[in-house]
């Protein structure tokens, strides 16, 4: 058969084809659970801030009557591996380590959530990096906290791991890191507002959609980010490891 035959032409197209889709799904099939779900289209990031008494304390600050929401821009996130830039604006950057929710279709904002929990598409871990010198002028002064939580680079980011993997979402517990040492330990279960009532507080007022994700608070041990560090967190349902991811402060 001649190279230049639309015979020949016909067959090495159907080829490539082939070639194309076996390799897809040799790649697909050897994906690690946790990226089964890598790159969502996020919309709203939401954050609750005072949600675990021991982090209260530890920064002097009062329970809210009124569960404590902020936000961060879609420029704010970051997945690990690429380098983290602090501020320069800052000489004082702590990390919080959270647990983090990406919510799947709503119902209408008007509606009442029954079993708001099926409304998660996935968890993740993530690092809230505040500027902390920031955050307590703008909290002297009664400003916005855009600025010190908002700032590029500000929300770190696993890879996600899809809800129906997770046997009991108010049972995960996470760990995170700092070149080695352990310096947080979360544990769902010792959150002031559970995650079910973060969920439907934010649908009443706000209205999640598909997309939006949810940082849900930090425990205690929130502690100074400085160049060079390695961090380390890790998401467990029940002892098991379900996600493990790593960033590096440039």
């Amino acid at each position: 058969m001649k190279h230049g035959s639309i015979a020949y032409c016909a067959i090495r197209t159907v080829f490539s084809c082939f070639k194309k889709v076996f390799s897809l799904q040799s790649y697909l099939f050897t994906l690690p659970r946790a990226l089964m779900i890598t790159s969502p289209a996020i919309q709203n990031i939401y954050c609750i801030g005072r949600n675990y008494v021991e982090h209260i304390a530890e920064m002097n600050q009062q329970q809210d009557e009124e569960i404590l929401v902020f936000l961060k821009p879609n420029s704010a996130i970051t997945l690990t591996g690429t380098p983290i830039r602090l501020p320069t604006f800052s000489s004082l950057v702590h990390y919080e380590a959270e647990l983090v929710l990406l919510m799947a279709k709503m119902p209408p904002a008007s509606s009442s959530l029954y079993k708001p929990l099926r409304y998660i598409e996935a968890y993740a871990v993530g690092i809230d990096l505040t500027a902390r010198d920031i955050q307590n002028k703008a909290i002297t002064a009664g400003l916005p906290w855009l600025k010190c939580k908002g700032f590029k680079q500000s929300a770190l980011l696993s890879s996600w791991v899809p809800s129906h993997k997770v046997a009991q979402a108010n049972q995960l517990t996470f760990t995170l890191y700092c070149n080695g040492q352990l310096k947080q330990t979360g544990d769902i279960t010792k959150m002031i507002h559970p995650l079910e009532k973060i969920i439907c507080h934010l649908h009443h007022i706000y209205g999640l959609k598909e997309g939006d994700i949810i940082f849900t608070g930090t425990p205690k041990g929130v502690g100074s980010v400085h160049p060079k560090d390695h961090f380390q967190l890790n998401l467990f349902d029940k002892g098991k490891t379900l996600i493990e991811a790593s960033f590096d402060i440039a």
